[in-house]
Protein backbone atom coordinates (compact mmCIF):
# COMPACT_ATOMS: atom_id res chain seq x y z
CA UNK A 1 0.00 0.00 0.00
CA UNK A 2 1.09 3.56 -0.50
CA UNK A 3 0.63 6.77 1.80
CA UNK A 4 -0.89 9.62 0.47
CA UNK A 5 0.28 13.17 1.90
CA UNK A 6 -2.70 14.92 3.89
CA UNK A 7 -1.68 18.76 4.39
CA UNK A 8 -2.02 20.21 7.47
CA UNK A 9 -4.70 21.91 8.16
CA UNK A 10 -4.29 24.06 11.52
CA UNK A 11 -1.34 24.50 13.94
CA UNK A 12 -1.19 24.97 17.23
CA UNK A 13 1.44 26.82 19.56
CA UNK A 14 1.14 26.54 23.03
CA UNK A 15 3.84 28.88 25.60
CA UNK A 16 4.48 29.67 28.69
CA UNK A 17 6.98 31.21 31.53
CA UNK A 18 9.85 28.94 31.15
CA UNK A 19 9.79 29.46 34.91
CA UNK A 20 6.11 28.25 35.15
CA UNK A 21 5.12 31.39 37.28
CA UNK A 22 2.16 31.27 35.07
CA UNK A 23 -0.07 29.61 32.59
CA UNK A 24 0.21 27.59 29.33
CA UNK A 25 -1.51 29.96 26.53
CA UNK A 26 -1.96 28.83 23.21
CA UNK A 27 -2.72 30.46 19.72
CA UNK A 28 -4.22 28.66 16.34
CA UNK A 29 -3.02 28.90 13.14
CA UNK A 30 -4.36 28.22 9.28
CA UNK A 31 -2.18 25.61 8.01
CA UNK A 32 -1.14 27.90 5.23
CA UNK A 33 0.74 30.07 8.10
CA UNK A 34 4.60 29.80 8.77
CA UNK A 35 4.87 32.14 11.33
CA UNK A 36 2.53 34.03 13.91
CA UNK A 37 3.48 36.62 16.03
CA UNK A 38 2.92 35.98 20.05
CA UNK A 39 2.66 38.69 22.89
CA UNK A 40 4.28 38.39 26.14
CA UNK A 41 5.31 39.97 29.08
CA UNK A 42 5.46 39.59 32.69
CA UNK A 43 7.90 36.49 32.55
CA UNK A 44 11.41 37.89 33.73
CA UNK A 45 12.92 33.72 32.30
CA UNK A 46 12.01 33.86 29.33
CA UNK A 47 9.27 31.33 27.64
CA UNK A 48 9.10 27.66 26.33
CA UNK A 49 7.69 27.26 23.26
CA UNK A 50 6.04 24.14 21.47
CA UNK A 51 4.08 23.18 18.16
CA UNK A 52 1.77 20.81 16.69
CA UNK A 53 -0.30 20.25 13.41
CA UNK A 54 -3.63 18.75 12.25
CA UNK A 55 -4.86 17.36 8.97
CA UNK A 56 -7.18 15.44 8.27
CA UNK A 57 -6.08 11.86 10.19
CA UNK A 58 -6.13 14.41 13.57
CA UNK A 59 -3.69 15.96 15.70
CA UNK A 60 0.52 15.57 15.18
CA UNK A 61 2.32 14.79 18.98
CA UNK A 62 3.67 18.19 20.55
CA UNK A 63 6.87 18.97 19.10
CA UNK A 64 10.68 19.69 21.38
CA UNK A 65 10.04 22.56 23.70
CA UNK A 66 11.73 25.70 22.92
CA UNK A 67 13.03 27.80 25.49
CA UNK A 68 13.56 31.25 24.86
CA UNK A 69 15.38 33.55 27.36
CA UNK A 70 13.76 37.13 26.80
CA UNK A 71 16.22 39.52 25.28
CA UNK A 72 14.76 43.08 25.13
CA UNK A 73 13.76 43.62 29.21
CA UNK A 74 16.19 44.79 32.29
CA UNK A 75 19.47 42.64 33.32
CA UNK A 76 19.20 41.82 37.24
CA UNK A 77 19.98 44.51 39.49
CA UNK A 78 23.16 44.21 41.28
CA UNK A 79 24.75 43.94 44.48
CA UNK A 80 22.07 44.00 46.43
CA UNK A 81 21.83 44.34 50.02
CA UNK A 82 20.06 45.20 53.15
CA UNK A 83 20.12 47.15 56.34
CA UNK A 84 18.08 47.19 59.11
CA UNK A 85 16.85 50.31 60.40
CA UNK A 86 14.75 49.38 63.03
CA UNK A 87 13.15 45.61 64.01
CA UNK A 88 9.95 46.60 61.46
CA UNK A 89 11.89 48.54 58.62
CA UNK A 90 14.58 47.63 56.90
CA UNK A 91 16.83 49.43 53.38
CA UNK A 92 17.59 47.34 50.19
CA UNK A 93 20.35 49.04 48.27
CA UNK A 94 21.25 47.79 45.27
CA UNK A 95 23.28 48.82 41.85
CA UNK A 96 20.83 49.28 38.74
CA UNK A 97 20.68 46.77 36.16
CA UNK A 98 23.92 47.38 33.42
CA UNK A 99 20.98 47.43 30.76
CA UNK A 100 16.95 48.37 30.64
CA UNK A 101 17.05 46.98 27.53
CA UNK A 102 14.70 48.44 25.06
CA UNK A 103 12.70 49.49 27.84
CA UNK A 104 12.44 52.82 30.23
CA UNK A 105 11.94 52.76 33.93
CA UNK A 106 8.67 52.63 35.38
CA UNK A 107 9.72 51.03 38.88
CA UNK A 108 11.86 48.67 40.65
CA UNK A 109 9.96 45.85 42.80
CA UNK A 110 11.68 43.98 45.72
CA UNK A 111 10.25 41.25 46.95
CA UNK A 112 10.31 39.68 49.99
CA UNK A 113 9.13 36.07 51.48
CA UNK A 114 9.16 33.89 54.63
CA UNK A 115 9.97 31.04 52.28
CA UNK A 116 12.68 30.38 49.78
CA UNK A 117 10.87 29.72 46.88
CA UNK A 118 8.73 32.65 46.88
CA UNK A 119 5.22 31.04 46.88
CA UNK A 120 3.72 33.29 48.99
CA UNK A 121 5.60 37.24 48.94
CA UNK A 122 5.17 40.58 50.06
CA UNK A 123 6.90 43.78 47.61
CA UNK A 124 7.68 47.07 48.03
CA UNK A 125 8.83 49.53 45.42
CA UNK A 126 10.37 52.36 44.42
CA UNK A 127 12.52 54.10 41.24
CA UNK A 128 16.05 54.32 43.09
CA UNK A 129 17.99 52.71 45.68
CA UNK A 130 17.41 52.38 48.51
CA UNK A 131 14.12 51.09 49.10
CA UNK A 132 12.20 50.73 52.29
CA UNK A 133 10.21 47.95 53.50
CA UNK A 134 8.01 48.17 56.27
CA UNK A 135 6.13 45.99 58.47
CA UNK A 136 8.21 43.35 59.28
CA UNK A 137 9.07 41.25 62.28
CA UNK A 138 11.92 40.52 64.84
CA UNK A 139 13.37 37.44 63.96
CA UNK A 140 12.04 36.52 60.91
CA UNK A 141 14.59 34.99 58.22
CA UNK A 142 13.50 37.22 55.29
CA UNK A 143 14.19 35.89 51.55
CA UNK A 144 14.84 39.40 48.97
CA UNK A 145 15.13 39.30 45.51
CA UNK A 146 14.00 42.27 43.17
CA UNK A 147 14.03 43.02 39.36
CA UNK A 148 13.11 46.28 37.00
CA UNK A 149 9.91 46.85 35.79
CA UNK A 150 10.11 48.74 32.42
CA UNK A 151 7.93 49.92 29.63
CA UNK A 152 8.72 46.42 27.84
CA UNK A 153 7.81 44.23 31.08
CA UNK A 154 9.26 42.97 34.22
CA UNK A 155 13.29 42.69 34.24
CA UNK A 156 15.60 39.40 35.16
CA UNK A 157 15.18 39.36 39.15
CA UNK A 158 18.35 39.59 41.29
CA UNK A 159 19.66 36.92 42.87
CA UNK A 160 18.40 35.95 46.26
CA UNK A 161 19.60 36.98 49.37
CA UNK A 162 18.72 35.93 53.22
CA UNK A 163 18.67 38.50 56.04
CA UNK A 164 17.54 37.81 59.69
CA UNK A 165 15.21 40.50 61.12
CA UNK A 166 17.05 41.63 64.35
CA UNK A 167 15.58 41.27 67.83
CA UNK A 168 17.37 43.58 69.46
CA UNK A 169 16.22 47.28 69.88
CA UNK A 170 15.59 49.28 67.06
CA UNK A 171 18.41 51.55 65.80
CA UNK A 172 17.66 55.27 64.50
CA UNK A 173 19.43 56.34 61.67
CA UNK A 174 20.15 60.07 60.96
CA UNK A 175 20.66 62.97 63.92
CA UNK A 176 17.51 63.84 66.19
Amino acid sequence: STGSWDPIQEYLIEWWPTDNSGIKTSVSTSGSANSATINVSGSSSGYSFRIRGRNGQGWAPWSDTYNSPLTNVATAPRNVSVAFISTSQARVSFTAPSSLGSGTLIKYDVHRSLRPDFGVFTYSYGTSSPITMSNLSPGQTLYIRMRAHTSEGYGYFSNTITAVVPSGPSVKVGTA
